[in-house]
């Protein structure tokens, strides 16, 4: 690698976009943030675009770090996309973002290899996300990786974000039909929307982006830590869920697995953290608390690339 390669890392997922440049060393140069990035077959085109202006911002702050003017044949791009676990999508995304000329040699990977990489560069291990979705990969013994759920919000991401969004917003309905019982979901979750009434949910879910869904789901704690049963009945399921996801990976990844947790649910200070802190420690396994930055992991792939030149 040479000075003036640059090595850009990109974290694209339900809620936020971040990216991050470094030279060659591994030394940050640059970074931006922007909204959701999350891609599905379609909407290719515009993820790139979103993240390319992105990435422009980015070298724009890093230019001044390094000689001359952004060279794209000097640069390579690694980007870990929410919703990019099919080859087809991949695809796509990478000929979109090769087109936008921000970097001449390009990879993309799911948000959660990312991740996994800034957590575990080698050896076993086990990365829990629980944001606006869920999922969990581990790295076993010999090396191999194994997924655990994050089939995404109509096949999977149990005890994510976005499924106790939902759970409330169920709840809410149910106890307004008589077929749940009273909670203060009610009256909290339709404040936030600025919805007047129950029935004013069912056209409003329809159009909601993942990420307003999601949004919901510290109210649904909140109101579960202020004793309502109904709230609390919600974050058990969902702290079950995510034991169920938890449990198979750690079970990958070996005895005494360290684990390391991601994703704006189970941060440090985040509604279900302690609950997840928790079930680490009931599964035998090892918390590792050191940040979760899956754009640095990004980079990294990134100045692989570089040096494979």
């Amino acid at each position: 690698m040479r000075s003036r390669d640059r090595a850009i890392g990109i974290d694209a997922g339900g809620t936020h976009t971040r990216v991050l440049i470094t030279d060659a060393a591994g030394n940050d140069l640059g970074s931006a943030e922007g909204g959701a990035g999350i891609v599905s077959a379609g909407t290719e085109e515009a993820v790139a675009e979103h993240m390319a202006a992105l990435v422009r911002e980015a070298l724009s702050a890093s230019a001044g770090s390094l000689e001359g003017p952004p060279d794209p044949e000097r640069t390579a791009l690694v980007a870990g996309v929410a919703g990019a676990g099919h080859e087809r999508v991949r695809a796509h995304l990478t000929a979109a973002l090769e087109a936008a000329g921000v970097a001449r040699n390009v990879r993309v990977v799911t948000d959660l290899e990312v991740a996994f990489h800034d957590a575990f560069p080698e050896g076993p291990g086990v990365v829990l996300v629980a944001g606006t979705g869920s999922v969990a990969l581990a790295r076993d013994a010999d090396g191999e990786l194994h997924r655990v759920g994050g089939w995404g919000s109509v096949l999977g991401d149990e005890g994510s974000g976005y499924a106790l969004g939902i759970a409330g917003l169920r709840a809410v309905l149910a106890a307004h039909d008589g077929r749940g019982s009273a909670t203060l979901l009610a009256t909290v979750l339709l404040d936030a929307l600025g919805v007047p009434s129950p029935e004013d949910l069912v056209p409003w879910a329809p159009r909601a982006e993942k990420a307003a869904i999601a949004s919901l789901a510290p109210l649904v704690a909140e109101v579960a830590a202020d004793g309502d049963e109904v709230a609390r009945d919600l974050v058990r399921e969902a702290l079950g869920d995510l034991r169920r996801l938890l449990g198979v990976a750690c079970a990958y990844a070996g005895p005494g697995a360290a684990v390391v947790l991601g994703g704006g649910l189970i941060l440090p200070g985040r509604p279900l953290r302690e609950g997840v802190e928790a079930l680490v420690h009931s599964l035998g396994a090892r918390l590792v608390t050191r940040p979760l930055l899956p754009q640095r992991g990004a980079a990294a792939l990134a100045r692989e690339l570089l040096a494979r030149d």
